[in-house]
């Protein structure tokens, strides 16, 4: 993928179906890992290539992202540039439960993603991956009543 990358995975206790719909949905983006707003696309006519957009928190600016991979039920990924994802789900079935990979790429890392990797990368970063799988998780329980405590980290 290049750049620094980081993973993270967990065992969530829904099907792929379920875990596909939340990481999948732009709108609730920002509930598991990213702290702005995105608007929502069509899951059903996506594609490599798909484009939508982010706002600020603030709503002072906007920028626009891409599907950078899209496999329906198994891979997720997306990023300002096409063609390289700095964020991917990657789900695999795991019974009843899906185990999901999220990897995270620096590939034009921000002043403070800068910063973060010069200083103190492996904590800070794994600490931000696994806290997207943890939110993730979450979302599982909260939405769809699922067992918190039905979750392994690798």
């Amino acid at each position: 993928m290049g750049g620094t990358t980081i993973r993270s995975t967990e065992v969530c206790s829904q099907p792929v179906d379920v875990v596909w719909n939340i990481v999948t949905d732009a709108s609730a983006f920002h509930a598991l890992f990213i702290p702005h707003v995105y608007e929502p696309f069509d899951t059903s006519t996506a594609q490599v290539g798909t484009e939508f957009r982010g706002f600020s928190v603030m709503g002072s600016s906007s920028w626009r992202m891409f599907v950078t991979d899209w496999e329906p039920m198994a891979r997720f990924g997306f990023g300002s540039f096409p063609g390289l994802p700095a964020f991917a789900f990657d789900l695999e079935p795991d019974g009843s439960n899906t185990r999901v990979t999220f990897t995270r790429v620096f590939h034009a890392p921000s002043i403070l993603e800068r910063t973060i990797l010069r200083f103190r990368w492996r904590a800070e970063i794994r600490g931000m991956c696994e806290e997207t799988t943890d939110r993730l998780s979450g979302a599982c329980a909260r939405l769809y009543m699922g067992k918190p405590d039905g979750l392994e980290r690798t």
